[in-house]
């Protein structure tokens, strides 16, 4: 299985790109009511949103828009419930990446979204047999198409292979629990590891902090997890929290936190280019550590990694960007 996904996962992603370039940039062009949003958006401000949402009706348009009003950013005044039907919208029109975004939140798995999510499936889209994956592992049911039955993991192995993130980061730990489990050297798991992160495997972070803190080195551990911080917040949080980061720091010198910030920015700036665009955006900070930590905390606000490889490609370098950066609050 490993060497499966480190001879699938880098250039699977590379053509997933490839093919989004070509495949969904026209979207912006086929609608004049989207086209306008994203001017808009990369000038700073949504200066007459009602009337981007009576134009915008593409599922992409949908999202966009319904995440914009989830947000609150680039001039959009917050709007839970409108940004929440907006997103619903999407998704029942096939918007996988809707979907994904609201799956555990927002979205309800109404007859349609249900429907689109089997003809995702049936045409072998990369999310949509992600999402189909979780489904079927939650109901513990397999998934009949006009072809075949295909179960959770063979859903998710599929995912995997057309070089989904989250997919291979599952069968990454589950592959790599396994391998654990037999008589191995911490040199061993951590060259195994460090394979995984140099393909761009964002769970592999938290695992080698988790490996380096079985062996009290709190450096590493500490390290690693700060690496996970900057470059999935999200996934972070759902791992660590403030006790246990205050708890490692206890255990280092007064000065190591900033060395360790310093290292953390110097990794992000120097590593090779892995192919995901959720560890290489931050090569645009050099090692400026406030800057990465702006470009962390930002982001959830002002521009999805989903927008960033479709309809919005190029906001980051825009005034759009950089205003809606200085106007979220970080702590």
């Amino acid at each position: 299985m490993a060497l499966v996904l480190r001879r699938l996962w880098r250039p699977l992603l590379l053509l997933g790109w490839a093919l989004l370039g070509g495949v969904l940039a026209p979207w912006a062009q086929a609608e004049a009511g989207l086209a306008e949003l994203v001017a808009q958006l990369k000038q700073g401000q949504v200066v007459d949103s009602e009337l981007s949402l009576k134009e915008v009706q593409s599922a992409d348009g949908l999202f966009l828009l319904g995440w914009l009003y989830q947000q609150g950013s680039y001039g959009v005044k917050p709007d839970l419930q409108r940004g929440r039907a907006l997103l619903q919208q999407a998704a029942e029109k096939g918007q996988f990446d809707a979907m994904h975004y609201c799956w555990q939140d927002c979205l309800d798995l109404t007859p349609e979204v249900l429907e689109q999510l089997r003809l995702g499936v049936e045409s072998n889209h990369v999310q949509a047999l992600y999402l189909q994956s979780q489904l079927a592992d939650v109901m513990a049911v397999d998934v009949v198409t006009a072809e075949r039955s295909l179960s959770a993991d063979q859903l998710l192995l599929e995912a995997a292979r057309q070089g989904h993130r989250d997919a291979i980061g599952k069968l990454y730990v589950d592959h790599f629990l396994g391998w654990a489990r037999q008589k191995r050297t911490q040199a061993e798991a951590v060259a195994k590891l460090q394979r995984c992160v140099a393909e761009g495997v964002v769970v592999c972070y938290y695992l080698l902090g988790r490996l380096y803190e079985r062996h009290n080195d709190h450096q590493r551990a500490l390290f690693y997890y700060l690496l996970l911080q900057q470059v999935d917040p999200e996934l972070f949080r759902g791992y660590i929290d403030a006790a246990h980061i205050a708890k490692l720091l206890a255990h280092l010198p007064q000065p190591s936190l900033a060395l360790l910030q310093s290292r953390v920015a110097s990794y992000l700036a120097q590593q090779p280019s892995s192919g995901n665009p959720q560890i290489d955006r931050f090569k645009r900070c050099g090692i400026d550590y406030p800057c990465i930590r702006r470009l962390a905390r930002t982001d959830a606000s002002c521009l999805l990694p989903y927008f960033e490889t479709s309809y919005l490609h190029g906001l980051r370098d825009s005034a759009g960007y950089r205003a809606c950066q200085a106007s979220v609050a970080v702590p």
